[in-house]
This record gives C-alpha cells, structure tokens and sequence, in this order.
C-alpha cells in the first residue's frame, strides 16, 4: 500500500475536510504514475510552508482518466466516455466546485493548453 501525498489550494481545505470533496484531479506524471485503490491519500493544504495543514488521510477507492476539452463550453471525458451535462456537474459538484462552468473556468485558469489530461483520485475517509 502506497501513499500519495496531495496539497490543495486553500479554497478547497473546508470541504475536503467535511467530507464534500472526496476527489481531486491530477495531471499525469512524467513517470506514469498514479494512485491505486487501496493506497492512501494524505490531504494537506500550504504544503512545504509555516502554514503547513493537514486535512486527512483518506483510502484510496478509484482513479480514473480525467481529459477536459477547456475550449468553448467544455468537455468532460472520464475513462474514455464523454459526460452528458448533468453528470458534468454532478463530477463538479463531487470536486468542490459550485457548477460545471466555474470548474472548467478554474481549469483555463490553471493550463495554458487546450485540453487537459489527467486522473481523478476518489478516496473514502
């Protein structure tokens, strides 16, 4: 059993904490690697600062592809399959974010490409 440790941005730390954001998206990692059910999440947020807070340890119960189409009105693509708008805002809602537009306006905010490839990591406390 491994443990990926995981820093959030402080906007995410409460819910994380109370247990309405039990996943987060990752881009893919130059080795290729990526958590595995079973293994353990260690949530901080402020990591390698003074503020240095640790939210939780959760296990790992899933990890699943993770592409978004930024362009436009976005497109959600897990595992191959290309969400319908609601379950897009239902994935947003599980990562913390109030609607599917203000997830996908984070994500251009955070990558300068046209599309972002990642995985999402589900975990149970």
């Amino acid at each position: 059993m491994a443990r990926f440790v995981l820093n959030f941005k402080a906007q995410f730390a409460r819910a994380i904490q109370a247990g309405t954001k039990r996943q987060t998206i990752r881009k893919n990692r130059a080795d290729g690697k990526r958590p595995q059910p079973g293994d353990v999440a260690v949530c901080y947020t402020g990591l390698r600062t003074r503020q240095a807070k640790h939210l939780l340890d959760g296990q790992i119960t899933r990890c699943r592809s993770v592409r978004i189409e930024i362009l436009h009105q976005g497109e959600l693509i897990i595992d191959g399959e290309r969400l319908s708008a609601e379950a897009r805002t239902e994935f947003a809602h599980a990562d913390g974010f109030p609607s599917w537009p203000a997830m996908l306006d984070f994500f251009r905010g955070q990558c300068s490409s046209a599309t972002f490839d990642g995985f999402c990591v589900e975990w149970e406390v």
